[in-house]
């Protein structure tokens, strides 16, 4: 299977998911996250290995805590972030809570009607 999203930073397979050292978790970044593909694209990566942060608006939070629930139930983190991406510093401030609170940002996932 390969993962396509015209918006991706990076075409993976489930192989070239997880790096070479199975002990590293590779960590993605979903923006559009809480409903539709992007919910759709932030739980098939969880599926396959990788921890996921989840950014939506601040309205869709209930959303997200069940994206985030899903998540944890696939044995992965989650974290559930409401930053502005039409925003240059806040996006800023999106990778970098990700990078605090997972470790790493190894791919972002875009998936947003702006």
């Amino acid at each position: 299977m390969i993962y396509i999203n015209a918006n991706f930073a990076e075409l993976s397979s489930p192989s070239t998911l997880m790096s070479c050292d199975h002990q590293t978790i590779r960590v993605a970044l979903v923006t559009g996250g809480a409903q539709g593909i992007g919910r759709a694209i932030a739980i098939r990566l969880a599926a396959d290995g990788l921890d996921v942060a989840i950014d939506d608006l601040p309205s869709k939070l209930e959303l997200l805590q069940d994206v985030v629930e899903e998540i944890e139930k696939l044995g992965r983190k989650a974290l559930p972030l409401t930053f502005d991406v039409t925003r240059e510093e806040e996006v800023n401030q999106m990778v970098e809570k990700t990078v605090s609170e997972l470790g790493r940002l190894d791919m972002v996932g875009v998936s947003n009607n702006l």
